[in-house]
């Protein structure tokens, strides 16, 4: 029974491991192909619209039928209601991007030791019949954490939200 448990175990947690940092997309507001979500945007909220060329991301000014207007880092743009595929509200980011990378290399420190840890004592359990538990060597966590750190650093930390989906 220890070894179903200890095997179940190790699966479970290499399962998640496998699992890319972010793996969500964006989520979709209810009713996200109506273009009322976009009039109804707050003014100032930061948006990215998506046509069929290009890509435009700035501060919401206004919409109606026929128009949306935003204020980009290049000026105000004014894009053809018709022409907008989809809009995404875009969260300010919560964290620099320092605080990203020491929460995620810790987490990734945690993970590699516990996972190290539960590996080792699978094996010890599968070869000699009882577990045993032994920590993995300082190098590999620290290599560990500096990998995961270095993936937090570049991640992005704000979610985004799609308003807008055009049918």
């Amino acid at each position: 029974m220890e070894r179903l448990v200890a095997i179940v175990l190790v699966v479970a947690m290499t399962a998640g491991c496998a699992l890319p940092l972010s793996a969500r997309g964006p989520r979709m507001a209810h009713g996200a192909w109506m273009w009322d979500n976009v009039v109804s945007l707050p003014p100032d909220a930061l948006i990215r619209v998506y046509t069929r060329g290009t890509t435009e991301e700035g501060t919401f000014i206004s919409a109606d039928d026929v128009h949306l207007r935003l204020d980009t880092k290049y000026g105000a743009v004014v894009i053809p209601a018709g022409v907008v595929l989809r809009v995404d509200r875009l969260m300010a980011p919560t964290r620099s991007r320092g605080q990203r990378a020491l929460r995620t290399a810790a987490v990734g420190a945690a993970a590699s030791v516990g996972i190290s840890m539960l590996t080792t004592a699978f094996l010890c359990a599968v070869i000699g019949g009882r577990p045993c538990w032994a920590p993995p060597p300082p190098r590999a966590v620290a290599a560990t954490a500096a990998f995961y750190g270095g993936l937090g650093a570049i991640s992005e930390d704000s979610p985004a939200m799609t308003v807008y989906v055009r049918p």
